[in-house]
């Protein structure tokens, strides 16, 4: 056997090649395979331009089945340390990049210092989730996207936006700003909330980078080690991540189809006296429902009898595909109960972070500071560019569009969800927001149905990562408003025939599933 480096036209004997393979061992072999040619990239040994052995080849001489061998040269595919050339073969990429490795891996001929290894042990938000990530490669139809389509940014009008804010302030555009955020901007944001119902000065807006800190400001101010933080059951992960590194003590309030089952909260408010609330009441991230008029009342009236914070998320409340128009919780508060944030951030731009927090009293003035410490203030120049991208309307055409398109694209969903049928799984069409909630009838192993995904070239969000603690049954999260309908039509095609996989495997102990023969050339 040999490998053949096409670039220089020569052959490379190997035929005292040894991959060592341990059929006992907790590692599957597949994934042996990957890690010895991962170091003979990475020591030199095997140059870029060198063709790796054909499948069948490297299977008949490691006495696996071929499926092994194309599910480990997959993984090196999406590492990008080999690229497949069809009709030719794969061969160890041009400039092999190492940036997704297993970090470890880099010191591997020794210990790293006592200090990192101590500051990697023991955070609480560091929950290992690889086994719920599915990997994609090339080809993969993706709904694992937190956000929508980059190519529907506003690029032009960004551009235009950023350009006429330089043009009349060009010092003042790149000069340090207020804490709370570019006065004009927090004008603005006041505007889009009176709209709303919710009468807000501009002094009570915060703008912070992203909803991201809006969340993990509240989480470092009003969450002590050991307190009691009520969460929806399932609910956004980025926020389970703050309210765990703050040492909260999370409970989980299941959803229907009405949002928070609030006669579940009130016994545990009483005895537990918690510290926050977090809900995503609006096209809830990751499930999409809505939380109904009569609930939000009934929370509101339940934060004010045990004087508990609300954290309102409203990060998609714009994006409405033709349901009935709910107040936010916020405009229902007449204490000073309920924190608000939002994000331009998912809507607009996600690499420019922009988001906003509203919040009355003495709390407000602490989370100032506390963003004064984290990062003195969000850039003067995004906020610059997006005040004057929404001033001048062009905000709400772009809204307008999303919810067109965005709309149209649940729809292609829903459809071929429904021309799939609901044998295999079971949801609820969304009426906002970026995502739907696919429950599977039957349990199937997260990390059975992960490898089975990657296997057919399909990639979502699993939705254990969601809970609090392991849910019962299989979910997954599918982004529709980053796809276009044909590939959500394929898309929900590969899916299906993932899930008929993995449970044909549980059936027959399979532990490994096939790659198909045109993923990996």
């Amino acid at each position: 056997m040999c490998l053949h480096n096409e670039s220089r036209n020569e052959e490379i004997r190997v035929g005292t090649m040894r991959i060592p393979i341990d059929i006992s061992g907790s590692m599957p072999i597949y994934r042996q395979i990957q890690s010895y040619f991962e170091d003979q990239i990475s020591a030199g040994k095997l140059p870029a331009g060198v063709k790796l052995p054909a499948t069948r080849l490297l299977a008949s001489r490691l006495g696996v089945s071929r499926i092994t061998v194309m599910n480990a040269y997959a993984e090196l595919a999406a590492e990008g340390l080999v690229v497949g050339r069809p009709g030719s073969g794969t061969y160890v990429a041009d400039s092999p990049t190492f940036g997704t490795r297993n970090p470890a891996k880099c010191n591997r001929e020794g210990t790293w210092p006592l200090w990192q290894r101590s500051v990697s042990s023991n955070d609480p938000a560091d929950d290992d989730i690889s086994c719920l990530i599915v990997p994609e490669m090339s080809g993969t139809i993706s709904f694992a996207s937190g956000y929508g389509d980059p190519e529907l940014i506003p690029i032009d009008d960004l551009c235009k936006a950023a350009r006429g804010s330089l043009r009349r302030n060009p010092v003042e555009t790149f000069a340090a700003t207020d804490p709370r955020g570019y006065l004009p901007l927090r004008r603005t944001i006041s505007s889009i909330l009176a709209m709303q119902g919710i009468p807000v000065h501009p002094d009570e807006v915060l703008v912070t980078s992203g909803s991201q800190q809006a969340i993990s400001l509240i989480a470092r101010l009003l969450v002590e080690p050991g307190d009691v933080v009520i969460v929806e059951e399932p609910t956004f992960v980025g926020a389970l991540n703050s309210f765990r590194r703050a040492g909260a003590r999370l409970i989980g309030i299941p959803l229907d189809e009405n949002g928070m089952k609030l006669d579940m909260l009130e016994p545990i408010m009483r005895k537990l006296q918690p510290a926050l609330i977090y809900t995503i009441p609006t096209f809830h991230n990751p499930t999409g429902v809505c939380m109904s008029e009569n609930r939000r009342l009934w929370l509101v009236e339940l934060a004010e009898r045990y004087s508990v914070p609300i954290l309102e998320d409203d990060f998609a409340g714009d994006l409405s595909y033709g349901g009935r128009s709910i107040p936010p919780i916020k405009a229902l508060d007449q204490n000073g109960d309920v924190l608000y944030i939002s994000t331009f951030s998912k809507i607009i731009a996600p690499g420019l972070r922009l988001g906003y927090l509203v919040a009355s009293g003495p709390v407000l003035e602490r989370l100032v500071r506390l963003k004064q410490i984290s990062d003195v203030a969000t850039s003067t120049f995004i906020q610059r560019t997006f005040e004057s991208f929404i001033s001048v309307g062009r905000y709400y055409s772009h809204i307008q569009r999303l919810c067109r398109i965005y709309g149209d694209r649940r729809n292609a969903l829903v459809e071929a969800l429904e021309r799939a049928g609901r044998h295999c799984w079971d949801w609820r069409s969304p009426e906002g927001g970026f995502f739907l909630w696919l429950e599977m009838c039957d349990r199937i192993p997260p990390e059975i149905l992960r490898d089975a995904m990657y296997a057919h070239g399909v990639s979502a969000v699993m939705g254990a990562i969601f809970f609090t603690k392991q849910p019962d049954t299989t979910i997954l999260r599918l982004n529709f408003a980053a796809l276009p309908p044909l590939a959500i039509g394929a898309g929900v095609e590969r899916l299906q025939r993932a899930v008929t996989t993995a449970l044909s495997g549980l059936e027959n102990g399979h532990k490994e599933f096939k790659v198909p023969c045109e993923a990996i050339v």
